[in-house]
């Protein structure tokens, strides 16, 4: 558990706690249904136990995808979004990633936090391969990295 000023990071493992967070993803309209891989690591951020945002890091071998970023409606506009893509960002540094990557809709919200577009024909192929990419996300959405 990582507290922060407003909420506290827990993983996320339990079937129960999926299904809260993928409730939470949907109401968002963001993928959720391979939550549940060995590659992803969930995080559901709380003030007390109230889930308020949602975050994971996808390895796929050398490359770390940011994704399920989202917070809870009433919570927004405080920073904790930022708070979330920061937590992120230094879980995969701490698991040797020099770089994340990101599919969003919101390009000009992650270009605000030095994320640089990348076109989808140049992503590394761990990415391309993912469910994400491959299959969740639409095409529209667009591809971005960040070096960390």
């Amino acid at each position: 558990i990582d507290t922060f000023d407003k909420m506290e990071a827990k993983v996320i493992k339990s079937v129960p706690e999926l299904e809260k967070l993928g409730s939470m993803l949907k109401m968002h309209g963001l993928p959720f249904s391979d939550l549940d891989r060995e590659s992803i690591v969930a995080f559901g951020f709380y003030d007390n136990d109230f889930l308020i945002g949602t975050g994971a890091i996808e390895e796929l071998n050398d490359s770390c995808l940011l994704r399920s970023l989202s917070v809870n409606i009433d919570f927004r506009n405080r920073g904790l979004g930022n708070e979330i893509i920061v937590f992120l960002e230094q879980k995969a540094k701490n698991k040797g990633h020099d770089s994340v990557y990101i599919l969003t809709e919101i390009p000009e919200y992650f270009r605000n936090k030095k994320y640089k577009d990348i076109n989808r024909d140049k992503a590394p192929s761990s990415i391309k391969n993912s469910s994400e990419f491959s299959q969740l996300c639409p095409e529209s959405a667009s591809l971005m990295m960040k070096i960390i």
